[in-house]
């Protein structure tokens, strides 16, 4: 009776009803099953491990050997389960391999921010240097003195890097900051009046199409500046055939808040810069004002709150781009 206690179920409720009838749900492995059918037509045992739920819906796993049973003209008659539950080890082995995964994914990251970092700062040493050898090899003051403006201009630029990279790290290593209800219409307005120069020199036409009352559940610094790099580039990727627009949309679905930029700009040819576009210092439209790192920011403060963003793109017709807010 030990299954019955497994499943919820009385005897009299699955007496004459097939195990997957009442067991299996949502999650069940129809792959397993199929394998379970083709064990019985070919008259063969069979291992295996089955996700079920019991009468409460709630799931659990379960591992057994089937073995069907035939009569003498080749009918299976019965089929005969012994086994075990295995809920417990399972649930281990899922939060093991959640760690294992989240631990190869620092990882990955770590190494690509050491790639960054070294080739980034050496090239900026490297610029450095070799103003400093022009300076130390020039025989007039002169002529000295015009190089310590390059040299002020790639110390900058040093500085500004280091800024990034510090900045990325803040993210990546604040990921438990508490997230809070943010009004997303009164967030986005004051992104609005911040960019306001900008928004009436590009004659940029901004509208929304989501509730005034909608409340996402954020972190509300990281929330203000994926605001602000989206329609920043909305505003600095404009087309120049036709008045700019961007609409802010929205949608729900069973595990995300989904926050919608839609532009008619110059859009991208995803086919040739999609596994790109979230890199960092990459550009795709010569802007000397681009740097190619407000997109590397947004992807990595959407994942620090456990959501992610994707891009819909075509050259000449402008983008989407779709904000996955988790709000567990």
């Amino acid at each position: 009776m030990l299954f019955l206690e497994l499943t919820g179920y009385q005897l009299p409720e699955i007496i004459g009803k097939q195990p997957r009838t009442f067991l299996n749900g949502p999650e069940t492995d129809c792959y397993t099953i199929n394998q379970i059918d083709e064990a019985i037509r070919h008259q063969q045992s069979l291992k295996t491990v089955v996700l079920n739920y019991n009468k409460q819906k709630e799931k659990f796993w379960y591992e057994s050997t089937i073995t069907p049973v035939f009569d003498k003209t080749g009918n299976c008659t019965k089929i005969i389960f012994v086994g075990r539950d295995i809920t417990a080890a399972k649930v281990k082995e899922i939060e093991l391999r959640r760690i294992v995964d989240v631990t190869n994914n620092q990882n990955d990251k770590l190494l690509n921010f050491a790639h960054i970092v070294s080739h980034n700062i050496r090239s900026h040493a490297s610029n450095l240097s070799m103003i400093l050898d022009v300076i130390e090899n020039a025989d007039d003051v002169d002529e000295k003195l015009s190089y310590i403006e390059m040299f002020k201009e790639g110390t900058d630029k040093l500085s500004e890097t280091i800024e990034y990279l510090n900045e990325i790290i803040t993210i990546q290593k604040n990921t438990t900051i508490e997230k809070k209800e943010i009004n997303l219409k009164k967030e986005i307005e004051k992104v609005k009046r911040t960019l306001c120069q900008s928004i009436v020199e590009s004659d940029i036409q901004i509208t929304t199409s989501f509730p005034t009352t909608l409340q996402v559940n954020v972190i509300p610094a990281y929330l203000e500046s994926i605001v602000f790099n989206l329609i920043s580039n909305a505003i600095k990727y404009k087309s120049p055939h036709r008045r700019p627009l961007l609409n802010i949309g929205y949608e729900i679905n069973e595990q995300y808040t989904v926050i919608t930029f839609k532009d008619n700009g110059l859009g991208l040819n995803l086919n040739k810069n999609g596994h790109k576009i979230f890199g960092m210092y990459k550009t795709f439209h010569g802007n000397n004002d681009a740097r190619g790192i407000g997109l590397y920011l947004t992807k990595n403060q959407i994942e620090a709150m456990n959501g992610k963003i994707e891009v819909e793109s075509e050259e000449g017709v402008g983008s989407v781009f779709k904000i996955y807010l988790n709000e567990k």
